[in-house]
C-alpha cells in the first residue's frame, strides 16, 4: 500500500503496513511559548495543548518540529496525580489497531486538532476494556527535537 499526505498526517496513521518498531511515534509541530529558567525547561505549544521538556536552547517563538514515540505514551482513565511525568493531556481515543508483536497494540489518540499514538499491551487494552471514541489522559514521557 502506498500512501502520501503532510509528514505529520501520515507518521499518525496506525493502518499502514510501514511498522517503525520503536521508533513508531508521530511530528508534531510546536512553537516555544515559555522558559523556566529555574528549571532549564521550556513549553511548546502545539494544536491540542503544550508539552514541558528540556531548554534546547531557542528564543521564544521559534517554530520547530518534535517527535513522540508510542513507546513515550501511556493512557489512563483518570487524570494522573503524584507522578513523575510532567506532560499529561486530555484526549480521545480514535483507533486502536494491531502493532508488529502479537502481545501489542497502537492506539491513535486525538489531542484536540493533534494526533498522538500510543503503543500498549493488549493485556493493558483489555483490562482498561479501550475502544474507539473513550476519552482518557494521554501521559507523554519526553519528546525529542527534530533536526
Amino acid at each position: 500500500m502506498l500512501t502520501n499526505g503532510p509528514l505529520v498526517e501520515t507518521l499518525a496513521r496506525v493502518d499502514l503496513p510501514i511498522l517503525f518498531g520503536d521508533e513508531t511515534g508521530v511530528v508534531l509541530d510546536v512553537v516555544v511559548k515559555e522558559k523556566d529558567s529555574d528549571w532549564h525547561l521550556v513549553r511548546l505549544d502545539f494544536a491540542g495543548g503544550s508539552l514541558w521538556t528540556r531548554d534546547f536552547g531557542f528564543p521564544v517563538g521559534r517554530k520547530l518540529r518534535i517527535r513522540v514515540l508510542a513507546r513515550d505514551v501511556g493512557l489512563s482513565w483518570q487524570r494522573p496525580e503524584q507522578t513523575s511525568i510532567q506532560n499529561i493531556l486530555a484526549g480521545r481515543v480514535t483507533v486502536i489497531a494491531d502493532d508488529e508483536h502479537p502481545g501489542l497494540a497502537l492506539a491513535r489518540i486525538e489531542v484536540g486538532a493533534s494526533v498522538v499514538t500510543a503503543r500498549l499491551a493488549k493485556r493493558a487494552v483489555a483490562a482498561m476494556e479501550l475502544t474507539p471514541g473513550q476519552e482518557v489522559w494521554v501521559q507523554v514521557k519526553s519528546v525529542s527535537l527534530i533536526e
